[in-house]
C-alpha cells in the first residue's frame, strides 16, 4: 500500500473526528489538526485509551497527565478533548464508530504512526464499514513541518528562500529542516450533540 500522505485529505466543510492516539497526544506540529481546523465546519476529538495497553502504574499516570494537557491546550482552541475507554477485540472500532455516530463525523483524521500503521489503518476501515461509508479514514504521515523535502529543489515548490529562514528554517546539509507548525489559531464548534 502507498504510505499516508504527510497532510491528511479532509475536505472543505467536513465534520471531522481527529483520533488522537497515545503515541501522539499534542495539538502542536500535527497536521491533522490542523488541516481539520482549516477544513471543518465541525470538529471532535478523541482520545482512545485500551489500558490493557497500559504495562505499569507510571505509564497511566504519564497518560493521565497528558491527556490532561492536550484537554488544556485544545480547550484554550475552543474544542474539547473526549476520552473513550476500549478494551478487548474490536472495540476500539466500535468505540471510535459509535462516537463517529454521535458526532455525525464524515470524516476520520488520524495519524499513521509507523509502529501501528496497519491496526489502526484496520480499525479506521472497521469505523467506514461501520457507519455505512459516511465517515471516510483520513490518515496522515510524519514529515510534519514545511517542508517535507530533503533537498534544496524543495526551494521551488515553496516560499522564497529568505522567508523559509525568517520563519525559523534553515538548510541542513541533508537539506531544508522542516519548521514545526504552531498549533491552529482556533478549532471550528463541537458537532452539536456533543455541545450539550
Amino acid at each position: 500500500p502507498a504510505p499516508p500522505p504527510a497532510e491528511p485529505a479532509v475536505p472543505r466543510g467536513a465534520r471531522a473526528l481527529v483520533w488522537y492516539t497515545l503515541s501522539d497526544l499534542r495539538v502542536d506540529d500535527h497536521a491533522g489538526l490542523h488541516v481539520a481546523a482549516r477544513r471543518s465546519e465541525a470538529l471532535a476529538c478523541v482520545a482512545l485509551v485500551q489500558p490493557s495497553r497500559l504495562a505499569t502504574v507510571r505509564e497511566c499516570r504519564v497518560v493521565r497527565c497528558a491527556l490532561a494537557a492536550l484537554a488544556e491546550e485544545l480547550h484554550k482552541l475552543g474544542g474539547e478533548l473526549h476520552v473513550r475507554l476500549a478494551e478487548g477485540d474490536g472495540a476500539a472500532a466500535e468505540e471510535l464508530a459509535h462516537f463517529a455516530e454521535l458526532a455525525q463525523a464524515d470524516a476520520l483524521v488520524f495519524h499513521a504512526c509507523p509502529s501501528t500503521a496497519i491496526e489502526d489503518a484496520a480499525v479506521a476501515e472497521a469505523v467506514q464499514e461501520a457507519t455505512r461509508g459516511r465517515c471516510v479514514p483520513c490518515p496522515w504521515a510524519a514529515g510534519l513541518g514545511e517542508p517535507e523535502a530533503k533537498d534544496s529543489a524543495a526551494l521551488n515548490n515553496m516560499m522564497d528562500y529568505r522567508d523559509y529562514v525568517r520563519a525559523g528554517g534553515r538548510l541542513t546539509g541533508e537539506g531544508l529542516e522542516a519548521v514545526p507548525l504552531g498549533p491552529p489559531r482556533s478549532l471550528p464548534p463541537q458537532p452539536e450533540a456533543l455541545a450539550a
